[in-house]
């Protein structure tokens, strides 16, 4: 009864009937958003009235006095909210969710299928949802990487389920071409950062036209090319010559043109085996869509190349193309601040690479851009804005967290910083492998520290000794002071894998829990009003 009683008071508080259906979007790279609005578009053409909004400004007790809610979101490494929706999902699972009897709605999910939790944010919405007592009026949708059709029939279903339709509704057909604007670059320079280290790493430097406008914290967009001899290597194990053609887009095309250049062949997902076994019709590719565990394992390892490999077939070059995915962007945080280089953008670029089942696996992107394109090579960038992940302008304290190539987007903050745009203090907690080889940007690092424009700098070389020591090692190791930098205010900033930002989330709690001598359950409040207050930014991959 009095859990009851409070719900009501706190309902209450927001109390605003509406005829508006409200369109939620949680994005990490512009997708949700994207599907979103096109959803208003399409709804507005069919004379509803609908307005969109990010769920990092939404308060979750507003969904009391909803009537109609289409959420569309996507999750991010493995399994998590992406961070503009950290705290709506942590407000919608808390005791204080207000009950949802007057709702409708509808969830549309996106995700990677190559993760083992494939759309996993999306799917604990529209449960948490129906929990209290909103009613689906549209099965949830599960986008993988290309969403444009599962979102356009998501669109379309949920059109006809709204009853003030009375015509058929226009057709949709949202067109991902539209999402993220295309523009020029030039590579200006590359140069390896850690000579003689057993994973290269290259500071790439982009000439960009003035009309380009970011800001640190943003990302770019590079869809990257395959290497030949990986697509050599795929034409003969099908019986392809390199003259082989296809038709594509009702056009002849040479298939080892599309293999280098549209198709993704160093990843795998569960929805390309499932394809791929339609023409395959093989018992023991049957038997591994049954094992949860090891499809996980072979899409985590294996590549296009292993899977006709290990399930040969006989196929024609259109059967063989319809099966792979067209390529996906990938993002890299700038490392640089357009108030020090206004026509550049600087990256930083880690050679992916490894040795599985007896042959070296190079990333298609990382290759792309160390080893294939040479300065004056023109590349296609695509901006990805960040945000929740923003420099700090009011003298707030910033401690900066960062492991490999998670250090760039904090040379870009130090940059602004160098440039007078923010005054607050800072401190870096920087790991990688060895010192010698892998301290990136050590200069510069060391010259902000001499002048106090970076106040502390905790380094950590897992290599250099015989424990491995991380990040999150030397947070516990200054935990009295990391505490004190809390409890002043300071935002938080991780930027690394997704292993390393859940490490560093537990060693904050541990170290919030010790000092601040408060239980594990008081230390998760305490890192979850940090969320609430906008405190805590991440950008993990």
């Amino acid at each position: 009864m009095f859990g009851t009683a409070i719900k009501k008071i706190f309902r209450k508080q927001t109390d605003r009937p509406t005829d508006e259906i409200t369109v939620l979007y949680g994005s990490h790279s512009g997708n949700s958003e994207f599907i979103a609005k096109e959803a208003q578009t399409y709804l507005k053409k069919n004379g509803l009235t609908a307005i969109t909004q990010n769920v990092a400004k939404y308060d979750v007790r507003r969904l009391g006095t909803e009537k109609l809610v289409l959420i569309v979101i996507s999750t991010h490494g493995e399994g998590d909210p992406p961070e503009s929706a950290l705290k709506f999902y942590k407000n919608l699972f808390s005791e204080q969710a207000p009950a949802l009897t007057n709702l409708q709605f509808a969830v549309c999910a996106l995700g990677d299928s190559s993760y083992e939790q494939f759309c996993k944010t999306g799917k604990d919405i529209d449960l948490r949802l129906e929990e209290l007592g909103a009613l689906r009026i549209h099965s949830r949708v599960d986008c993988d990487l290309e969403f444009h059709q599962a979102a356009s029939n998501w669109v379309s279903e949920v059109l006809r389920k709204c009853k003030t339709i009375e015509n058929e509704p226009t057709p949709i057909l949202i067109r991902t071409e539209n999402l993220h604007q295309v523009h020029q670059a030039i590579i200006k320079e590359k140069v390896c950062l850690n000579e003689g280290s057993s994973s290269e790493t290259y500071h790439v430097v982009l000439s960009i036209d003035s009309d380009f406008r970011y800001q640190p914290g943003d990302s770019i967009g590079i869809v990257p090319q395959n290497q030949e001899p990986l697509v050599d290597q795929i034409l003969k194990q099908l019986n392809f010559c390199a003259e082989t053609t296809v038709i594509y887009l009702n056009e002849t095309v040479l298939l080892k043109k599309l293999l280098i250049g549209q198709f993704e062949l160093t990843s795998i997902s569960k929805k390309l085996i499932e394809n791929y076994q339609q023409l395959a019709k093989s018992a023991k590719l049957a038997s591994l869509l049954t094992d949860e565990k090891e499809l996980h394992d072979y899409i985590r390892n294996c590549d296009v190349l292993d899977i006709i490999t290990d399930f040969s077939l006989s196929v024609s070059p259109e059967d063989f193309i319809s099966v792979l995915r067209t390529f996906q962007a990938r993002h890299y945080s700038i490392s640089s601040s357009q108030q020090k280089y206004p026509r550049e953008v600087h990256l930083m670029v880690k050679q992916v690479q490894s040795e599985q089942k007896g042959r070296i696996r190079s990333g298609a992107c990382s290759s792309f851009l160390n080893h294939s394109l040479e300065p004056g090579c023109p590349i296609n960038i695509q901006l990805i804005p960040n945000e929740q992940f923003r420099i700090q302008t009011n003298g707030t304290p910033m401690i900066m967290i960062g492991a490999g190539t998670g250090i760039a987007p904090f040379r870009a903050f130090l940059h602004e910083k160098e440039r007078g745009k923010a005054d607050g203090k800072s401190w870096l907690l920087f790991g990688e492998k060895y010192p010698q080889t892998d301290f990136f940007y050590k200069a510069e690092l060391e010259r902000w520290q001499q002048t106090g424009l970076l106040n502390r700098i905790d380094l950590a070389f897992s290599r250099n000794q015989s424990a491995k020591i991380y990040v999150q090692h030397k947070i516990e190791e200054q935990a009295t002071e990391f505490f004190d930098w809390l409890n002043r205010g300071a935002h938080v900033y991780i930027c690394g894998s997704v292993a390393m930002g859940r490490d560093v989330k537990q060693a904050i709690c541990r170290v919030i829990q010790t000092v601040g001598e408060k239980t594990e359950p008081e230390a998760l409040l305490y890192w979850g009003k940090m969320i609430d207050e906008n405190r805590i930014h991440q950008d993990v991959y």
